[in-house]
């Protein structure tokens, strides 16, 4: 038989296989979030976004932000992040990069002296980093799953330079 965790549960623990990847975590997590700060979301694809996150009803308000996410450990790419700002501008929104708590106690070590140089390969430090990283992830996933609670995510918001409408 299934078991259930209370008795506001409709789906049985056993069962229920959403989220399980980092991705799902993610999404599900600001998903929720912003949910609850009065924010109602819709898929983003056409405004080249994650989400679209609407200040109430989507029927009768326009979207205010377009919402990106950013899984933990990812590299951000500047041309990537400057077409994001440039095509969230353009359809007068405000970019609103999401991404989860990592805690990365590598980062200050990999910016002293680990770049690759000419033909040289990186080393296994490099390697125990990534497989660190993994782990971190992995960790993250099972907290999830064993507590049945979603880490709360944090947001870079980034708003056009010169505002909306203006001739500068």
């Amino acid at each position: 038989g299934s078991k259930t965790t209370s008795t506001t549960s409709l789906v049985p623990d056993d069962e229920w296989k959403y989220p399980q990847t980092p991705s799902e975590i993610l999404r599900y997590s600001v998903f929720r979030d912003l949910h609850e700060k009065g924010f109602m979301m819709s898929g983003g694809s056409k405004f080249g976004s994650d989400l679209l996150a609407y200040p109430g009803d989507p029927s009768l308000y326009h979207a205010q932000f377009t919402v990106r996410l950013i899984l933990p450990g990812t590299p951000l790419n500047p041309m990537l992040l400057k077409a994001a700002g440039r095509g969230s501008h353009a359809a007068r929104k405000h970019l609103l990069l999401a991404t989860l708590p990592f805690e990365d106690s590598n980062a200050a070590e990999r910016g002293k002296g680990g770049e690759q140089r000419g033909g040289e390969r990186k080393g296994g430090k490099e390697e125990e980093e990534k497989e660190k990283e993994k782990g971190e992830i992995k960790s993250l996933i099972e907290q999830t799953k064993k507590k049945r609670t979603m880490p709360t995510p944090f947001y870079i918001s980034i708003a056009p330079e010169a505002g909306f409408g203006s001739k500068a």
